[in-house]
């Protein structure tokens, strides 16, 4: 296991996730790792159910990561492991992601006297469930800051009283911008796909899962193909929607103008194979997907749900549509294909934008003052560099914590 320097200044961070298997979350946790790391923070990374495909990676940026192998469902002796573990890695500040992290390493804090909770929430998926909303009005007492990627999901989590609104902050997810910079280059990865170098490709990348509603996607493409013959359709990622979405493009007579990428790590070059980025899901939080697709300056189609509106403008950085509206996607998809200088003007304002007001840097720097201001309201005299935090110069207001940035 990698062993964390004991002679780096600065604060120990400790973050909690259920495992680091691929996904959005984890990869903000990544990022979050990377920056933490750089600054000469001490990072861990406590994994309550399995590692998952990316610990090499944070391992490999400096942090340690622990396990604990949890199984299933509610269990009080992790909470008396992870106190046991606290207290002996005395992190300054336990910063949780989603609500059954915070359920169990919450509780821990408090037993092992750690000062300083955040918690993130990505998503929408738990606070839609009644069972999880009771569960989180409990975990949320542990909690100093309770942080949404989304306004969105920042009012939901008020207006149903999950969580006091004076706890409540935003922070939108960041990416990291220097690998979608690159000159768009779309010969290489057309030509491994076979896909002609003249085709308009609507394109996808995610977890093919039934939240995200490629079904849609895929039935509304093979209307857009009656219109416009050139229409290819790419999607990148995998999951257990697979088998029947190849199965349904199939049944259409789309099959051989469909191709299924699999999962990507390095996904910058597939963006650059498109001509339109498509988001179809039924839930979402922030999503990276469409972050970075607009860093590559593509015009981005998205079902208007979750936090999508506070990153697309409609008609402005990209469209929106109603969900599940098949119609309202297939008109947006034709209108998109139709006309190459507003794809090129929705692509160029969303890149803009991503590049004001969506970078990792912006990200990480909001988590770093709440972790001060934390810290500061607990009473803690924190280094912070060659100075020390100062709440009237760092800390965080009440408006500032849950206004958008």
């Amino acid at each position: 296991m990698f062993k964390r320097r004991t002679d780096t200044p600065g604060l120990s961070i400790a973050h909690v996730v259920l495992s680091l298997d691929n996904g959005g979350l984890e990869r903000v946790v990544l990022s979050l790792v990377a920056q933490q790391a750089a600054q000469g923070q001490r990072t861990q990374v406590v994994c309550l159910e399995r590692p998952g495909a990316l610990a090499d990676a944070a391992i490999s940026l400096g942090a340690e990561v622990k396990v604990f192998d949890k199984r299933a469902g509610v269990s009080p002796e992790l909470v008396c492991s992870l106190a046991r573990y606290f207290k002996s890695s005395r992190p300054d500040v336990i910063h949780t992601h989603q609500l059954g992290a915070l359920f169990h390493a919450g509780p821990a804090a408090w037993k092992a006297g750690v000062p300083c909770v955040v918690h993130t929430e990505h998503g929408r998926a738990a606070i839609e469930r009644r069972r999880s909303r009771y569960l989180a009005r409990w975990a949320s007492l542990f909690a100093d800051r309770f942080v949404c990627v989304s306004r969105e999901i920042a009012d939901t989590v008020v207006r149903t009283g999950m969580v006091s609104d004076r706890k409540v902050s935003v922070v939108r997810n960041g990416i990291e911008l220097e690998p979608f910079e690159v000159a768009a280059d779309n010969r290489d990865i057309r030509a491994e796909l076979r896909i002609p170098p003249d085709a308009l490709v609507v394109g996808s990348v995610g977890r093919l899962s039934e939240v995200k509603r490629y079904s849609l996607l895929v039935r509304s493409f093979a209307k857009v193909r009656h219109h416009c013959p050139r229409a290819w359709l790419l999607l990148v990622g995998d999951g257990p929607e697979r088998s029947s979405l190849q199965h349904q493009c199939d049944e259409l007579g789309i099959a051989e103008k469909v191709r299924f990428a699999g999962f990507q790590a390095r996904p910058a070059s597939f963006y650059r194979a498109m001509d339109v980025f498509a988001l179809t899901s039924r839930s979402e939080g922030l999503p990276l997907a469409v972050l970075e697709a607009s860093a590559c300056r593509l015009p981005v189609l998205a079902s208007d749900v979750g936090g999508l509106s506070e990153i697309v403008e409609h008609q402005i950085t990209g469209l929106l549509f109603p969900p599940e509206s098949e119609e309202a996607l297939t008109g947006s998809l034709v209108r998109l294909l139709d006309d190459a200088e507003l794809r090129r003007n929705l692509g160029a304002a969303a890149s803009h934008r991503v590049r004001q007001s969506f970078s990792a840097g912006r990200m990480g720097e909001h988590y770093r003052r709440h972790y001060l201001a934390c810290l500061w309201a607990a009473g803690r005299s924190v280094a912070n560099g060659d100075k020390e935090f100062d709440d009237d110069s760092h800390g965080l207001t009440h408006c500032e914590r849950v206004s958008s940035y």
